[in-house]
């Protein structure tokens, strides 16, 4: 009898939960409704004109087909740098991304050769972002975490980029996973596919991950700033069995109001099957000083020797003797307005192979180089 008023009880309780959930339901608060998607849209256009004074026959600044002077390489030539359109889509903790570039910058970004033609057009980034409190979480294809130097050059102290901008990848597809506890460190792992290519299963890495790490630290404070960079998979020149590390560390530090230096430092590692590491390694130093009533200068030294490595020349290319290169660049520059940006920029390369000059400028009769740039940015 106990069993039957026991189970005619859990009935009528099931019973009357149905009937008053829909009710509970009825009466219940609304769900929020999700805020409305904030909408900006930020750009560029960056126009130049270069002109090398060793006459190189071949109109191209930099070595051979313009390696190492990257996305400025034309010489004696009007040239639009790059017109960018980026487009940020933020809901609640959600953000999206797309950036469109158009110009010579973007065809050197699709054929990941910085001396490419000019008039493609390039998404560059397409991702997502999800923020959960100190984490962050994004996929899809975004531009490089390494380098002192980014794409677009009103963001750069100089105009021209650095050797060691050829010695890292450009952009990746894949995601990565970040924490960042406090303003003063800041910790971010990455897989993705490869350097410059979207898919892991083509020619160049054969489906294999490409794996990176990233550390930021600013001292409590201080004025220093410190970020340890790391890129390690195969080698995105597609050579067999070629392990590639890439490490970096970068340091910032500001002076004064008016005086900001930083040093960028990169170790390249290429180990064959056969053994006897290939490597690269090198350092920029960067300068900048703001002057009265917009006007700035900053200054770039650079060093960079590589022993073998596929990489730093654009096409892949290597070579069993050692190659340093060494280039020094000036930038005056006056903020027309708050979006107009110009500068004036002269540059010299200069080439050592196996420690002797060799002629590798102006169509192999010189041993180094001078450029000019004047230039003009303006973003919105």
């Amino acid at each position: 009898m106990k069993k039957t008023i026991k189970m005619f009880s859990l009935m009528a309780s099931i019973a009357l939960a149905g009937v008053v959930s829909p009710a509970l339901a009825d009466t219940a608060t609304p769900a929020a409704t999700p805020a409305a998607p904030t909408v900006s849209v930020t750009g560029l256009v960056d126009a130049y004109y270069s002109f090398n004074f060793t006459n190189d026959a071949n109109h191209v600044n930099g070595i051979g087909n313009g390696a190492l002077y990257a996305f400025n390489s034309p010489d004696s030539d009007y040239v639009l740098g790059l017109a960018e359109l980026s487009t940020k889509v933020t809901a609640g903790e959600a953000t999206a991304v797309v950036d469109l570039m158009y110009g010579q910058t973007a065809t050197s970004l699709l054929f990941a050769n910085p001396t490419g033609g000019i008039g493609d057009l390039d998404l560059t980034q397409a991702y997502l972002t999800l923020t959960k409190a100190d984490w962050t979480f994004t996929f899809g294809k975004f531009v490089t975490w390494m380098g002192n130097e980014v794409i677009q050059s009103n963001a750069n102290w100089n105009y021209s980029r650095s050797v060691l901008f050829f010695g890292i990848p450009l952009y990746h597809m894949g995601f990565s996973v970040g924490v960042a506890p406090s303003s003063q460190f800041g910790i971010t792992g990455y897989v993705v596919n490869g350097w410059n290519n979207s898919y892991a299963n083509g020619a160049f890495v054969n489906g294999e991950k490409t794996f990176g790490l990233q550390v930021k630290i600013n001292p409590a404070g201080s004025s220093l700033g410190i970020v340890l960079n790391g890129v390690y998979g195969p080698d995105p020149y597609g050579s067999p069995d070629l392990p590639t590390l890439v490490s970096e560390a970068i340091f910032t530090l500001t002076a004064t109001d008016k005086l900001s230096f930083a040093l960028d430092t990169q170790l390249g590692l290429q180990t064959p099957a056969a053994g006897d590491s290939l490597s690269y390694y090198g350092a920029a130093l960067y300068g900048k000083l703001a002057m009265d009533q917009g006007w700035g200068l900053a200054l770039r030294l650079e060093d960079v020797m590589n022993n073998g490595t596929d990489l730093l020349l654009s096409d892949g290319s290597s070579s069993s003797t050692a190659a340093t290169y060494q280039e020094a660049t000036l930038t005056l520059q006056n903020q027309l307005t708050p979006n107009v940006l110009a500068r004036l920029e002269g540059r010299y390369d200069t080439n050592l192979l196996g420690g002797t000059a060799v002629n590798v400028y102006a169509n192999g009769l010189a041993t180094s180089q001078v450029t000019g740039t004047a230039s003009m940015v303006f973003s919105f």
